[in-house]
C-alpha cells in the first residue's frame, strides 16, 4: 500500500504483517527487506545509511510524468549501445544499510555476460553485480546478509553492488537526505547520479572526479553529457518540459557521433577478452584495473 499522505510533525509509517516501516527507523538491509517482503503491494520506500525512508509522492499520479521522462532516455541509449544493462525501479541492494529503488540505472555488464533472466530463485540470482570486480567483494557481503525472497521484485531487476549511473526523480525529500544518498554512493562507487528536483524544476548530474563528486555543468543548448556513457546526453529544456521528442531528438543526433560508436566498439573488444576501463575508455589489460 502507498504511503499515507504525510502532514508536518507525523512520522510516514506503513503497516506490514513483519513489522511496521516508518520514516526515520534504524534497520539493516536484512531486516529492512524482511519488512518490505510483507507490504501487500509496493510502495517508494529505502534504506538509506541504516535509515528507512519513505517518499509519499513517489508513487502518486503526478510523479508518474517525470519518472517516465527520465527512464525512456536512458532506455534509448541502452537499446543503441550492446554492452549495457537499463533497469528501471530495480532493487539496487549496495551494502548492508543501503537498499534503494532509483528510477532508472545504466550497468556496464561483465566480459561474456549477458543481460540477466528472470529467475524463481535467490533475489541476487542471475544479476550483474555491479558491472565490475570492483563491486564483487561488497556484492558477496550484502548477498549474506538478504533473505531469500526480496520484495516485490522480479529477479531479472535486481542488482548487487553498484550500476555506474543511477537517475532518479526527486519529490518530497530534503537536501539532508539527498547527501545521505549521495554519501552512499560514493562510498560504493557509483559514478554518475541523475537527481530532478521536480519541485524546485532542477536537474543535477553528480559525476565521481576522484573519489568525490562534483557537478556536471549544462553546456551548450542547455544539454549536460556522460562522462562514463559516451553519447548519453540530456536535453535540460526538454527534460523539465516533459519533452519526450525534444530528448529523442538531442540524444539521437550525439548517438551518431564517432565517441558513441568507439565506446560501442571498446565494449565488444571487451567481451571478446580486450577489457574495457569504465572511467576513461581505454584498454585496461596494463593497468590492471577491472
Amino acid at each position: 500500500m502507498d504511503a499515507p499522505p504525510h502532514s508536518p510533525g507525523r512520522p510516514m509509517r506503513l503497516e506490514t504483517s513483519a513489522g511496521p516501516l516508518e520514516d526515520g527507523d534504524c534497520l539493516n538491509a536484512k531486516e529492512f527487506l524482511r519488512r518490505c517482503e510483507a507490504l501487500p503491494q509496493p510502495a517508494k520506500v529505502e534504506l538509506v545509511e541504516g535509515i528507512v525512508q519513505l517518499d509519499p509522492l513517489r508513487n502518486s499520479p503526478q510523479s508518474l510524468g517525470p519518472r517516465s521522462v527520465i527512464t525512456v532516455c536512458l532506455e534509448r541509449y541502452a537499446r543503441a549501445t550492446p554492452g549495457l544493462r537499463f533497469a528501471a525501479q530495480p532493487l539496487v541492494l549496495l551494502d548492508r544499510e543501503n537498499v534503494l529503488r532509483p528510477d532508472g540505472v545504466l550497468q556496464i555488464l561483465p566480459p561474456h555476460e549477458r543481460p540477466p533472466l528472470p529467475s524463481c530463485g535467490h533475489p541476487l540470482e542471475g544479476t550483474a553485480e555491479g558491472g565490475a570486480q570492483r563491486d564483487n567483494v561488497r556484492s558477496s557481503a550484502c548477498e549474506s546478509s538478504l533473505p531469500e525472497n526480496a520484495p516485490h521484485v522480479p529477479a531479472i531487476n535486481r542488482i548487487a553492488g553498484a550500476p555506474e549511473l543511477m537517475a532518479e526523480a526527486i519529490f518530497s525529500r530534503g537536501i539532508n537526505d539527498l547527501r545521505a544518498k549521495l554519501a552512499a554512493y560514493r562510498r560504493n562507487g557509483v559514478r554518475e547520479f541523475i537527481a530532478w528536483r521536480v519541485s524546485e524544476n532542477q536537474v543535477e548530474w553528480f559525476q565521481m572526479d576522484k573519489g568525490e563528486y562534483t557537478l556536471n555543468l549544462p553546456g551548450p543548448n542547455n544539454t549536460i553529457s556522460s562522462r562514463v556513457f559516451p553519447g548519453l546526453v540530456l536535453n535540460l529544456t526538454a527534460l523539465l518540459t516533459h519533452d519526450q521528442a525534444g530528448l529523442a531528438r538531442t540524444l539521437q543526433a550525439r548517438l551518431n557521433q564517432p565517441d558513441h560508436e568507439a565506446f560501442v566498439k571498446r565494449l565488444a573488444a571487451r567481451k571478446l577478452g580486450a577489457g574495457y576501463c569504465a572511467d576513461r575508455g581505454i584498454d585496461d589489460r596494463s593497468t590492471g584495473e577491472p
